[in-house]
């Protein structure tokens, strides 16, 4: 094999380190500093790269014994204790790792990867939804959210972050962004009631996340979000930011507009039509409607204009299957209607194709790493989704990656192989380890070892 010095690998990696180079270091300059940022931030990806907590530990006992290890050959960091990582990623702010997502997001765009989730010819799709990834009832930081037990009075801490994503209906992968965390950092600690919520997160995101003024070159953008979301601070930011919306909307929580929906289906003017559809081998009757230019409050103060529209799926006895509702910017009309419906339900992607997979496809983000004093919690979370991330670029452009993923079905399968051969043997590089158990799992028999592995 010749190796590749442009690999998909070596360039996601050198635009991580890129940006590490932008954290400042607030440590005194002494000569005895032994690891630098690249070491300890690194070091704490590799372990949610090859998702295993024992990665680094395992190459500590290969440098002993063989004088090379993989975290070097790698990843090219010298191997810092755990702790000396949880004490330094503890005082860095997460928000210094936002470059690193806006970056690998313009990369994506370089090849061709963003064009793949175009939807209706110009949008891309955001949905938003918060994910908790720490619970305790003892283990807590200044930033923690606060829940206290109204029959015990218990206080329960835990952390809950915004996790955008961009989306498709017809695409199973999805496309991970930086987070903004939920936290009560500035808020007043002692009053329950006025902590931080999703809401505001969501709308501080969407003020610090400007990559998409480049990306709006060829694409615009359409916010997804459940009922939480279709509210009037947050549309109105939305429209601030010149996105496009499509939220879902309930009928009991939004009940003024819904007394106006129905004064127009009664009086014939909400526009509608029926098709059939076979789902599961069963015939179905999906009926559309809509309406436009409605006031999402009524009369009442606080007041802006919004676009109605609905599915209704019953069976052939007439039995409600589904209903679904939402409220979107886009002016909507019989050409467009299947579309809308179809958007804002692909929101439900951020729930199953990336906060679940980060729960329960080997990622284990509720798992608790470390928790520190100020931010080690959240920086852990965004290492964690960052690596989510770089899986991601590489199943869709990575030719060995895609091939071994496919030879090993799930995720939590390929990372044991890799992580098996990684704490048994020093591999020359990344790219000559993912092609020698690519090439032993396909049974090529005239395998040069010494061509992959430092002997």
């Amino acid at each position: 094999m010749t190796k590749n010095k442009q690999s998909t690998f070596d360039r996601l990696i050198k635009i991580f380190k890129n940006n590490i180079k932008t954290i400042k270091d607030e440590r005194r300059q002494r000569s005895n500093i032994k690891y630098n940022f690249n070491d300890i931030i690194l070091g704490a990806f590799s372990i949610f790269y090859f998702q295993n907590v024992s990665w680094l530990s395992f190459q500590r006992k290969l440098k002993d014994i063989k004088g090379k290890d993989n975290a070097m050959n790698i990843f090219g960091i010298n191997i810092p204790i755990e702790n000396h990582i949880k004490n330094i990623l503890d005082k860095i702010n997460p928000n210094n790792f936002s470059s690193i997502y806006n970056d690998l997001l313009l990369k994506c765009d370089k090849i061709g990867i963003i064009k793949q989730f175009t939807f209706m010819e110009k949008y891309l799709l955001v949905a938003i939804d918060g994910v908790s990834y720490h619970s305790s009832k003892k283990i807590n930081c200044k930033c923690c959210q606060r829940k206290k037990d109204r029959k015990t009075g218990d206080i329960s801490y835990f952390h809950v972050a915004i996790t955008p994503t961009i989306v498709h209906p017809k695409l199973k992968k999805v496309i991970a962004l930086f987070q903004e965390f939920i936290s009560n950092e500035d808020g007043d600690k002692s009053e329950y009631k006025k902590q931080d919520c999703e809401v505001n997160a969501s709308k501080r995101w969407l003020d610090k996340f400007n990559i998409f003024i480049f990306l709006q070159k060829q694409y615009e953008v359409i916010i997804l979000g459940d009922d939480l979301y279709s509210r009037f601070p947050m549309i109105k930011k939305i429209l601030e930011k010149s996105h496009s919306f499509i939220l879902v909307c309930k009928e009991k929580s939004h009940k003024v507009l819904y007394k106006s929906i129905e004064a127009y289906k009664r009086a014939n003017s909400c526009n509608t039509f029926e098709i059939s559809k076979i789902h599961n081998g069963k015939k179905q009757i999906w009926t559309y409607s809509w309406i436009n230019n409605l006031l999402l409050n009524g009369n009442n103060t606080d007041n802006i204009e919004i676009n109605w529209c609905e599915l209704v799926i019953v069976n052939l006895e007439g039995r409600r299957l589904h209903c679904f509702s939402f409220v979107s910017n886009i002016n909507i009309s019989r050409s467009n209607i299947e579309d809308i419906i179809l958007g804002g339900r692909t929101r439900w992607k951020v729930e199953n194709e990336n906060n679940n997979t980060l729960k329960t496809k080997g990622y284990n983000l509720s798992h608790n790493y470390g928790h520190g004093k100020q931010y080690l919690s959240q920086n852990l979370c965004s290492l964690n989704v960052l690596a989510f991330l770089f899986h991601t670029i590489q199943e869709f452009d990575d030719e060995n990656y895609i091939k071994l993923r496919e030879k090993i079905g799930t995720r939590k399968e390929f990372f044991q192989s890799i992580v098996s051969l990684t704490t048994m043997f020093v591999v020359k590089d990344f790219d000559r380890m993912i092609e020698f158990i690519l090439l032993s799992r396909i049974g090529e028999d005239r395998v040069d070892v010494g061509e992959y592995l430092e002997l």
